[in-house]
């Protein structure tokens, strides 16, 4: 059983009063197998030894247009990007996420995705993100 922890997660300014929560355990832990709880223990386990961890992330898309609301809308959400660009193939764009500290940079790669994901369907068209 998971419960939904408001201190991992972010509102949904564009659709007020929802929000996205991530889960944890009952006891407020983190769960062993996921991708945020193992960057949170890694993080702490640097912590220890005088070291932090700071992170950037590329976002490969195929979209059949691009589209300036997806702009907006990480700017809504605070994200802090470097670059958008078109790649090598048609529809193939690219978003870069400035470096910041590792758990942040996770979360913000997160919040982008779904953001790319909501626009593109509230426009009519779907995304399919590169894996990576």
């Amino acid at each position: 059983m998971t419960c939904p922890n408001p201190g991992i997660g972010w509102p949904r300014r564009w659709k007020p009063p929802t929000a996205y929560v991530g889960p944890t355990l009952p006891d407020g832990s983190t769960i062993p197998e996921c991708p945020r709880g193992q960057i949170e223990r890694l993080v702490a386990e640097l912590d220890t030894r005088g070291y932090s961890l700071r992170a950037g992330f590329e976002i490969e898309f195929n979209a059949f247009e691009e589209s300036l609301t997806t702009a907006r809308r990480l700017d809504q959400l605070g994200l802090h990007w470097e670059s958008w660009l078109d790649e090598g193939g048609t529809g193939q764009f690219e978003l870069n996420l400035e470096p910041a500290e590792a758990l942040a940079t996770a979360d913000a790669v997160t919040q982008a995705r779904v953001a790319i994901r909501e626009v593109a369907e509230e426009q009519g068209h779907c995304v399919t993100f590169m894996a990576k």
